[in-house]
């Protein structure tokens, strides 16, 4: 019987070999080694069955039988689980009779396509091999060529998006659907210049040398012949709904931006770098596809007498035999995600290029492709296919440097009795505009962050927290914290050298990598900070700890001796209180010291606890700015600033002050679009709440006074920008307290609105009309048309925003 054959005894691929040559009537194959069991010491080299090398398609038709090999593998095992009865009330297995039954199954026929396929055999091509990479300076934070401070990143020199850019003496700002263009040098003429209504909920962008790079999120049905016809295609529930995520290329450099490219990649956004003229996009998506492990199976007769086993498995395998051939009636277009352009104004579809398509062994996709585009911004024509790699594996996790992108993916591996985590990387090199991959590996336990992803003079160390989970109730015996090295080997990426386990029973919190050096911040009730030595890669050892009350979230380095952090106090039983600043002292790696420490009374919250681009330095004047939202101790009022400090290694934090929203008196008409209601609603529903109580306006109102947030803080010379998410504010950092030397209105947000018209596709420099109900790219020529007429049209679009954002 094929439910003999265990998982866990068999690695991925030879599962499904195994099983097909079962069915196909081959005989038993060759059992392999079964994979190591996860334990307290991971083995070195190849760590677990998931530590496939990918290989390069050859052909569209290769990528369409990987992908019917890994479902068919998939329905197997679902198979083998239904064919035992679910437990019963009080958990107990359920119960089966074993004896001859009147219906006799038969194996369902291989399909002759995938009985052909080579890749079952196990073979697959050989993998280049990768040179040692070029060192990399680690994080980054300072001064762009405009003057104004840049986007705080990882990796000094590689761009991430955000959602504030500078470029010359101008401001963008994602805000709502707009791109917002300010003019914010010198400090007292700040204005809006332009405002461009994105199609879609957009999310983060790039700007370089009068270019700006824009994705947005969009949600309509682009197979239409007719692109105006909105959503008419009707979606079963099961399929993926037809999201894309747009990129928009815009020239920025006039005062009237002009469109230059609108391209719909299928799939949710993950994540993006820039390096110099070359923007990669990482977007992620599932294969299109209804649900194919929903069989109805009956356990128990009418009279609630449990089936025969017999009986059970006649109709498991009915249901495999027809759901395989289903399978087998694909086509390519049926799975992977769809890209389109937008050329003379009409939305094509592009074909996929399949030799750009990387798959790893049978069963390890994950029924997921992750897909990453690479787009010359100095050479790009505005309709070419946006080219790069794809991937059959879902990432997670980014992370980049000048020389390679790694993408991470969480697999859940099983041995016996239990699961535990399990981290697969894959490596691409980087070329000019190419994406090349390298390797792939897997290594035990989940990554925390993009931080715990690091490469290093051709080292790549990466930081993880291992739970493992055993027993019928699934009981966690983690979790345990390692830093791990590998070395690329041919299509490998190997375990070359581990750490013991520390911060035994936390979990990782933060990470940071520079040069020969790794912090690892863990928590539960303390912070214990540890200090690893990476100088040699094949031994990392931790040389240092030092715990203190809380955690952090960030770490940055301020010198070559001293880390800047950002994170929570906590009691000594590990109760969270309020937002701390500290500053440590590492110049000893075997002794790091807590410097200074600065903390908040009471409960406060800031983006900067989850997003180190939200923290913004002044690395000339040793300052910091980051955005607070802090509480009143019953939480019935909060304020928002963006808090402003001095910081230096010697004498500490000294807080500057906080910019306040002071944004003027929003309209009622504003008040219902950034509430959500919609451009219509004073005329129609919410007039005659408003006429039946009066009061209610006052009540809209005040709760828009309330809602504008700080979002992100600039420094240009001896002067700070507060942007918020309804203006931005310039201020000297001598006069926090004062009224702003210069300020602009942003375009009110509706975010949260999902009525409205059907979207339209997106025409280069169409207008905005008051009212309007169209998504298109529409150029405000004023800050009041961008709030009013703008805000209108794009608010008119329906969709749900907010909850569709990755």
């Amino acid at each position: 019987m094929i439910r003999s054959i265990r998982y866990q005894a068999l690695g991925g691929s030879a599962l499904l070999t195994s099983v097909w040559a079962l069915w196909l009537g081959c005989g038993s194959p060759a059992v392999e080694e079964p994979p190591p069991v996860i334990g307290e010491t991971p083995p070195i080299a190849h760590y677990g069955t998931n530590a496939s090398a990918l290989t390069r398609a050859k052909s569209c038709e290769e990528v369409l039988a990987t992908i019917q090999d890994n479902t068919v593998a998939r329905l197997i095992e679902r198979a083998e689980e239904l064919r035992q009865p679910p437990p019963d009330y009080y958990g107990e297995p359920g119960v089966v009779i074993d004896t001859p039954g009147m219906i006799q199954p038969s194996p369902p026929a291989a399909p002759e396509t995938l009985a052909d396929n080579p890749l079952l055999s196990g073979g697959q091509a050989p993998s280049p091999t990768a040179g040692p990479a070029t060192p990399v300076a680690e994080g980054g934070s300072g001064f762009s060529d405009t003057g104004f401070s840049d986007t705080t990143v990882q990796v000094r020199d590689v761009d991430e998006a955000d959602v504030v850019k500078s470029d010359g003496d101008f401001l963008y700002v994602i805000q709502g659907n707009n791109l917002v263009k300010v003019r914010a040098w010198p400090a007292d003429a700040t204005e809006t210049v332009a405002s461009v209504s994105v199609e879609g909920q957009p999310l983060e962008m790039f700007v370089r040398d009068g270019k700006a790079v824009v994705y947005s999120s969009v949600y309509r049905d682009l197979s239409q012949p007719d692109p105006n016809a909105g959503y008419s295609r009707y979606y079963p529930y099961y399929y993926s709904s037809p999201g894309y995520t747009k990129v928009t290329v815009l020239d920025v450099d006039g005062e009237t931006p002009e469109v230059l490219r609108e391209a719909y990649l299928e799939g949710s956004y993950v994540s993006a770098r820039r390096h110099d003229a070359v923007v990669r996009t990482i977007v992620q998506a599932g294969y299109k596809v209804p649900p194919l492990d929903g069989a109805y199976i009956e356990y128990f007769t009418p009279f609630g007498e449990p089936y025969r086993q017999i009986d059970i498995d006649a109709q498991v395998d009915a249901w495999l035999s027809r759901t395989i051939w289903a399978v087998t009636q694909t086509e390519l277009g049926d799975w992977l995600p769809r890209q389109y352009g937008l050329v003379d104004g009409e939305v094509v579809e592009q074909a996929p290029s399949c030799g750009d398509f990387y798959q790893p062994d049978v069963d390890l996709s994950q029924t997921g492709v992750t897909q990453v585009f690479a787009l010359n911004l100095d050479t790009d024509d505005g309709e070419a296919k946006l080219g790069g790699a794809t991937v059959l594996a879902r990432a997670e996790r980014v992370y980049a440097n000048d020389n390679v992108v790694l993408l991470a993916q969480t697999d859940y591996g099983s041995f016996e009795n239990g699961y535990s985590e399990s981290t697969t990387l894959h490596r691409f090199d980087l070329a000019g505009d190419d994406t090349v991959y390298t390797a792939s590996g897997s290594l035990p336990g989940y990554i925390q962050s993009q931080f715990s992803l690091d490469e290093h003079e051709g080292t790549i160390r990466v930081s993880t927290t291992q739970n493992r989970f055993s027993g019928a109730g699934g009981e966690q015996t983690g979790p345990k914290n390692r830093v791990l090295t590998l070395a690329t080997s041919g299509g490998w990426l190997d375990v070359w050298g581990q750490t013991e386990v520390f911060g035994q029973n936390e979990q990782i919190f933060a990470t940071r990598f520079i040069g020969d050096l790794g912090y690892v911040v863990t928590f539960r009730q303390t912070d214990p900070l540890f200090v690893v030595d990476l100088s040699d890669p094949g031994n990392p050892e931790v040389v240092g700890e030092l715990t203190i009350p809380g955690f952090s979230n960030f770490l940055f380095p301020l010198d070559a001796t001293h880390l800047f952090a950002i994170g929570r106090d906590a009691t000594a039983e590990g109760r969270a209180q309020g937002l701390a600043l500290s500053i440590f002292d590492v110049s000893d790696p075997t002794s790091p010291a807590l410097a200074h420490k600065y903390v908040y009374d009471g409960q406060g919250y800031s983006d900067a606890n989850v997003d180190h681009r939200a923290i913004t330095f002044h690395p000339d004047a040793g300052r910091l700015a980051f955005p607070l939202q802090a509480y009143t101790p019953d939480y019935s009022q909060s304020t928002s600033t963006l808090e402003v400090f001095d910081v230096d290694v010697a004498a500490g934090f000294t807080r500057r002050g906080g910019i306040s929203p002071d944004a003027p008196e929003i309209t009622l008409e504003e008040c219902v679009i950034l509430l959500g209601y919609g451009p219509d609603a004073l005329g129609s529903y919410l007039q005659a709440e408003i006429d039946a109580s009066p009061g209610y306006a006052e009540y809209l109102l005040s709760q828009c006074r309330g809602s504008e947030q700080m979002r992100r803080g600039v420094f240009r010379d001896e002067y700070v920008y507060g942007i918020s998410t309804r203006a931005i504010y310039a201020h000297t950092v001598d006069g926090l307290s004062a009224p702003p030397v210069g300020s602009a209105s942003l375009p009110p947000a509706y975010d949260y609105y999902y009525g409205g018209p059907i979207p339209v596709s997106g025409v280069a420099g169409s207008a905005m009309g008051s009212g309007g109900s169209s998504f298109d790219i529409g150029i405000a020529g004023s800050a009041s048309t961008a709030g009013s007429a703008g805000a209108a049209g794009a608010a008119g679009a329906g969709g749900a925003p907010n909850a569709d954002m990755p």
